[in-house]
């Protein structure tokens, strides 16, 4: 393989994995942004079940389940995307290795940073005191 073409397959890797840091840092953020959100509006619903009984606990798995499932969701939508567009580049003629590992990783690391990304919210809705929402 000549040198330039060398450098050009570091410089696709290279923006390919810029691409994959931009996505995630992307879907981190919009996650993070619609549990915020989840838990605003539906503060009264919070509030009502902590009044009958439901614990800390209780809430807090309910969002970070909420969360786990919308990064679930994303990261099968990724890693099909993924699959797609290496096929594409197959198809045209340039080297690709479809790594299962690879796949395997990025689909993991959605997950845990979707569920992470949930962890603050989901802590901000179990700090809701019922009393509190229910006055209001």
């Amino acid at each position: 393989m000549t040198k330039k073409k060398e450098e050009g397959l570091k410089l696709v890797s290279l923006l390919s994995k810029m691409a994959a840091t931009i996505s995630f840092s992307i879907g981190v953020l919009g996650i993070f942004a619609m549990m915020l959100l989840s838990v605003s509006e539906r503060k009264r619903e919070i509030g009502i079940k902590r009044a009958v009984g439901a614990k800390r606990r209780d809430i807090l798995i309910q969002f970070l389940g909420e969360s786990l499932f919308i990064s679930l969701f994303g990261g099968i939508g990724g890693v099909v995307l993924g699959i797609i567009i290496s096929l594409i580049i197959i198809i045209s003629g340039l080297p690709l290795v479809i790594n299962p590992i690879h796949l395997a990783l990025a689909f993991f690391i959605s997950i845990s940073l979707g569920v992470l990304s949930g962890l603050y919210p989901a802590y901000l809705a179990t700090s809701i005191e019922p009393l509190e929402v229910l006055k209001a």
